[in-house]
């Protein structure tokens, strides 16, 4: 969490962490621990409107880096930040928060938030589940010729 409060107080970043929950092994106490899965929420410090992508741009040219795709160059503030958090640790596993709340989780997955509101982040995950369920109920139709 130290790295999370270095990162949020780090004025050259465009991106906040809003939350961070852990999961996976970890918290299950597993003999033999591969790597601590941790899931980011980030907030952008730029509003996304107006000439965000110009400004996303001018930062990744800006680092002295070199990105092979206009898509490398907008993802440049979300890849730093993240790279910040991992401080080259193979053994920290950075998820989005995207990736977290879709996932199918197995019968005793447990998750421990660290940054957020727990009682939000528990109905999203519910609310994900109840989605999953539906969508694998509802049959799933042929392709229109």
């Amino acid at each position: 969490m130290e790295r999370v409060r270095r990162v949020n107080q780090n004025p050259a970043l465009l991106y906040s962490v809003f939350r961070v929950v852990v999961f996976g092994g970890f918290l299950r106490g597993s003999e033999r621990l591969g790597d601590v899965d941790v899931a980011i929420d980030l907030a952008p410090r730029v509003p996304l409107t107006g000439n965000w992508v110009e400004r996303f741009r001018q930062h990744a040219q800006t680092s002295g880096r070199c990105f092979r795709t206009f898509e490398e160059e907008i993802d440049w503030p979300r890849r730093e930040l993240i790279l910040a958090l991992k401080a080259r640790k193979r053994s920290i596993s950075i998820q989005s928060w995207f990736s977290f709340i879709e996932m199918e989780k197995s019968a005793g997955f447990r998750y421990k938030v660290l940054l957020g509101n727990p009682r939000e982040i528990h109905g999203e995950l519910v609310g994900a589940d109840r989605e999953r369920e539906k969508e694998a109920s509802e049959p799933v139709p042929l392709p229109s010729e």
